[in-house]
């Protein structure tokens, strides 16, 4: 398109000379008067006339320039974006953009707020395409741009950048427009994609996986035979072992032996419908040998009580929590070893099994038992029901369950048998250690030894502690 010179108005100046020159005329006039000493009415009359219609005509004429460079400067935005805009059909209500070669000229409204730039309009014009794509996909603009053939042309899978720094992934339609003097202008319409299109796929796919190689846990699925069929990549750092020499193997393969019971206990319930869920702190060996604890959850795959389904859980490396733990009670316990080297008592911790093994004793055994404490704890020769009188062992075995059952502490009097084989009365007082799930966890308690005198009497004492309980 050819610019063409606007056209000179001389009118105002032609009016402002004759304005000038009439000026001129009345002051020599009133310099003429001024001489004889003599102005008259009429003079003035007549000079303020002529000045009052001079001025009104000057004005009238400047008005209209002054006015049109005004407006010129406040509308020539409005103009360009309506000269542009009426190439789009007035019935497009979709987001769309005019752009002249790859600088945009217009954008409809919807557009506009589908990148969000409502009321930005002057933003755009002019504005490089570019700006407004992706950087990835710059070079395929340009050459789907460049090509002689590319009418009403779509464009898919290209990302728009908008205001907020976001993407926004789109298929544009681009539509060439027959404009004499602009063979580049175009037409191009959005149409924001679907996020779950299968031409997204793949890079859901990849996300996906990367929020699965960074999770710090693993998740696992059962089948109903208790064989691992998919494993996370965490796994491999858990415990070592590869998610492909894992896999079709048994869960309770990797869990240390003494855990092992319980682990199945659990995944068996869940498997044969009796629970919905399930939760432990269990011990899992690594390739090399090493502990490892994990929080262990799962629930079963069917919301049908009673039947038998495969099972979906996790796994969490809770090693540092036990260590902080550990830590914890060790020094909690040294404490506890100073008080208790200068008292005649035991106290220990054991596990609610046959044999009672104990998990801890303190030094006072030694003068009670005649045994060291490294030589009770953990073993099952030395278990603390080994040590106790055999007519005492079931009458003990019956009461303390029976209170554990009702979470209860228990009091008792029984005969321990020493490493010199002989014969002690003591007094115990435990109770136990239940989690918040109230999964019995271990026994706790304090045990003395009283003197053959006392002995009647406090077993009268309990006695009637243990009717009391029976009936309550």
């Amino acid at each position: 398109m050819k610019h063409r010179i606007p056209e000179q108005n001389f009118t105002p100046l032609l009016l402002f000379f004759m304005w000038f020159g009439s000026l001129g005329v009345l002051f020599g006039l009133l310099i003429v008067w001024q001489n004889s000493f003599s102005i008259d009415s009429t003079f003035l009359i007549l000079f303020s006339v002529t000045l009052i219609l001079s001025l009104t005509v000057l004005i009238n004429s400047i008005k209209p320039l002054v006015g049109k460079a005004i407006s010129r400067k406040t509308t020539s935005s409005a103009d360009i974006s309506h000269q542009w805009s009426t190439y789009l059909p007035s019935t497009m209500t979709s987001p769309a953009a005019i752009v002249d070669g790859l600088t945009l000229k217009y954008a409809n409204p919807a557009f506009l707020q589908l990148i969000g730039m409502s009321e930005m309009q002057d933003l755009i014009i002019d504005m490089p395409l570019n700006n407004l794509i992706h950087p990835s996909h710059h070079a395929r603009l340009d050459t789907i741009f460049s090509s002689e053939n590319n009418e009403s042309l779509p464009v898919s899978n290209i990302r728009l950048l908008c205001f907020d720094g976001s993407t926004l992934p789109a298929e544009l339609t681009i539509t060439s427009l027959q404009i004499a003097g602009y063979p580049l202008v175009q037409q191009l319409q959005i149409t924001p994609s679907d996020l779950q299109a299968s031409v997204n796929a793949p890079t859901d796919q990849q996300h996906s996986n990367l929020l699965l190689e960074r999770l710090e846990q693993t998740i696992f699925h059962l089948n109903t035979e208790m064989q691992l069929i998919l494993l996370t990549p965490f796994w491999l750092k858990l415990l070592d072992y590869t998610v492909e020499e894992s896999l079709n193997k048994p869960l309770i393969d990797f869990i240390h032996p003494e855990d092992q019971a319980l682990a199945q206990a659990r995944l068996n319930g869940l498997a044969d419908g009796k629970r919905q869920r399930t939760q432990l702190n269990i011990r899992m060996l690594t390739k090399n040998g090493l502990l490892q604890w994990v929080d262990l959850r799962a629930n079963t795959t069917s919301l049908l009580r009673g039947e038998h389904s495969s099972i979906i859980g996790t796994l969490t490396d809770i090693s540092r929590q036990k260590q902080t733990e550990a830590a914890l009670r060790a020094n909690a316990r040294s404490t506890t070893d100073m008080i208790m080297n200068n008292i005649s008592v035991m106290v220990y911790r054991c596990k609610n099994d046959r044999f009672w093994s104990l998990e801890y004793v303190s030094s006072g055994c030694h003068e009670l038992i005649e045994y060291q404490p490294y030589e009770v704890v953990n073993s099952q020769p030395h278990g603390y029901m080994n040590l106790m009188h055999p007519d005492d062992k079931q009458r003990a075995w019956d009461y303390v369950q029976g209170q554990l059952f009702r979470q209860q502490s228990f009091q008792l009097i029984y005969r321990l048998v020493t490493r010199s084989g002989k014969i002690k009365w003591v007094f115990e007082q435990g109770k136990g250690v239940f989690s918040n799930a109230n999964e019995l966890l271990a026994l706790e308690g304090v045990v003395t030894e009283i003197q053959a005198s006392s002995v009647e009497q406090l077993q009268q004492g309990l006695q009637h502690i243990e009717s009391l309980n029976t009936a309550s």
